[in-house]
């Protein structure tokens, strides 16, 4: 990566950075909502689940220490050996390691204790927040 690109890459990391905790800043009670593979197999290996099971990981909040002691405790293990952890899918034991460290990172940037896992995606985020903007209750 030529110097030019790796100030622009790093200029605009910190303004994103900025721009994300001038939003929470002025967002009380912020808490981090997670979706997707990481997120869903973390909350699985916290729950000990041989198989998915959306109903219990809906909703299921895992606190920063339990994200540390499940990313050691992965990050320790050849990738092989993840797939014998109960919640570690085949196809997931490659890529927690990585997806979790950007977990943690993100949750160092926003300052959180903890992560809320959503079986939801994005686009029912977006259209759950609408709701609640419209006056709509759940």
């Amino acid at each position: 990566m030529s110097d030019v690109i790796r100030v622009l890459v790093i200029e605009d990391s910190l303004t994103v950075r900025k721009r994300i905790c001038e939003v929470i800043e002025d967002s009380p009670g912020f808490e981090l909502v997670a979706n997707s593979g990481t997120a869903t197999t973390l909350a699985a290996v916290d729950l000990g689940l041989r198989e998915l099971d959306p109903e219990r990981i809906r909703g299921h909040r895992v606190g920063r220490a339990t994200v540390d002691r499940i990313y050691h405790a992965l990050a320790c293990l050849p990738a092989a050996r993840r797939l014998d952890v109960p919640g570690v899918a085949r196809g997931r034991e490659d890529l927690i390691i990585a997806g979790l460290a950007l977990l943690r990172a993100t949750m160092d940037l926003v300052g959180v204790d903890g992560v809320r896992i959503s079986t939801g995606g994005l686009l029912e985020g977006l259209l759950a927040d609408r709701a609640r903007a419209a006056g709509w209750e759940e």
